[in-house]
């Protein structure tokens, strides 16, 4: 679980409500704890394969879906909590020859022009997963 964010003030409402009958029980804050941060969905759950024309599969990649994002290039077993649920800029620090890195930017004009500059993580996304996100990444 994330012990770590059940504990921030701003989710104080979680654990000491008012109002008894609304509050979470113990159990509850453990079983939100405990969902995956990512979750995945195979392409042939949701009927994506395709014949080519002579008949043979093209199989779709499988889809995951995530909060905010991921650093591209990084695989998700090495994804961190906090990028998963943070994430909207990335960089190359060392240009086009380097992988992506978080990139804490509250606000950012995008469109620089060197290989250096943030851009949306999704931009930067090559997959091979298609990634369905609910963070707002402008």
């Amino acid at each position: 679980g994330d012990e770590f964010r059940g504990k921030k003030k701003k989710y104080k409402w979680v654990l000491e409500s008012q109002d008894e009958e609304r509050m979470l029980a113990d159990a509850d804050v453990q079983w939100l704890a405990d969902l995956p941060y990512t979750i995945r969905i195979p392409a042939s759950l949701l009927d994506t394969e395709r014949l080519r024309s002579d008949g043979s599969d093209i199989i779709s990649p499988d889809f995951l879906l995530v909060h905010a994002g991921f650093i591209p290039g990084v695989p998700l077993e090495d994804q961190t909590i906090d990028t998963m649920v943070t994430i909207r800029w990335v960089t190359r620090p060392n240009g086009q020859n380097g992988g992506y890195e978080f990139h804490e930017a509250a606000k950012h004009s995008g469109g620089g022009d060197s290989d250096t500059s943030p851009v949306l993580w999704g931009e930067a996304w090559q997959g091979p997963e298609h990634v369905i996100f609910g963070h707002d990444a402008r």
